[in-house]
């Protein structure tokens, strides 16, 4: 296990120092905040479903197929159970506190984190398996999670559910992986180096925004300690547990760790900001949950490899 946690360790350090560069651009001046919004929206409309898109670039295999079903399945059961969970156990007066912790609970950094570590410990497969939580990521997030944040059931619409950049880029990809087609050598290079940014991009990112906040004020925060118990132990232990007990595919039950792990998504900062939530709860949470991360996804990820 240890050999297991150290190579874990090394990616994750890895990602802890990509996020640096955002932070010493932040703390230099030399990136706007308005810039660094319009990189996030990159990263989400083009870099991660290109990422997507080229991790189904393969030959059809029906066993593969079969194991993106049970992702897929696996992780509707795990975004429904968080779901219920968080709404049972977090309990506060004020609503805005509540919804922004509840939706901390549930809504891993699985684009930003999840994604570039499943990548880098588990390659293309890794990828592969991740385009299915991250489907379901997405349409809990524009339901369950826009609802929990603004309160208003007319916000959730067919639409923003279908039309998500993660959606899409899973349908191109199903296409050409139940096909077969491989693109031709132009538009694969324009994936190969659009992709190239997937692990740096997002973590200067995720750097940037943790600059912004007040990381020692914030851990004297006792409304923190709930939701990132659920986020980052509780959560993660039950889908390892589940994973252990079902038995399937060791690169299909790590992607799916590797998900449930990560810290707190930057869109609950986002989220919270568009719908009136309370914004500065938010920031720490995202703030803490990611630096604490570098001690838990470690040994989550770990003891799942040797478990699995």
């Amino acid at each position: 296990m240890l050999t297991n946690f150290l190579t874990v360790l090394e990616q994750v350090v890895i990602l802890f120092l990509l996020m640096a560069l955002g932070f010493l651009f932040n703390k230099s001046g030399k990136l706007s905040r308005e810039t660094c919004g319009k990189l996030s929206d990159i990263v989400v409309t083009i870099v991660a479903p290109c990422v997507i898109v080229k991790s189904f670039i393969r030959t059809y295999d029906p066993a593969q197929l079969r194991y993106l079903l049970y992702a897929l399945g696996l992780s509707l059961l795990i975004h429904t159970v968080m779901a219920i969970l968080s709404k049972v156990v977090l309990r506060h007066s004020d609503r805005k506190k509540r919804s922004v912790m509840v939706f901390a609970s549930v809504f891993s950094n699985a684009g930003f984190i999840a994604l570039p570590l499943a990548e880098a410990l588990l390659g293309a497969d890794g990828v592969f398996y991740s385009a299915a939580y991250i489907v379901i990521f997405n349409i809990f997030m524009w339901s369950f999670g826009i609802l929990e944040m603004s309160g208003d059931r007319s916000m959730v619409t067919p639409k923003k559910l279908l039309v998500s950049p993660g959606i899409i880029g899973v349908v191109i990809g199903m296409l050409l992986f139940i096909t077969s087609f491989r693109p031709p050598y132009a538009a694969m290079a324009v994936l190969e180096h659009v992709s190239a940014l997937n692990v740096p991009l997002p973590m200067f990112i995720v750097g940037y925004y943790l600059a912004e906040a007040d990381i020692l004020h914030a851990f004297r925060n006792r409304e923190l300690y709930f939701p990132m118990i659920l986020r980052l132990l509780l959560f993660p232990a039950l889908a390892l547990g589940l994973l252990m007990l079902l038995r399937i595919d060791s690169t299909l039950s790590l992607t799916l760790l590797i998900s449930v792990s990560a810290p707190v998504g930057a869109t609950c900062s986002m989220f919270s900001e568009k719908f009136g939530g309370d914004t500065e709860l938010s920031v720490k949470l995202v703030a803490v949950s990611t630096l604490l991360s570098i001690l838990t996804m470690p040994v989550l990820v770990a003891l799942a490899q040797s478990l699995l």
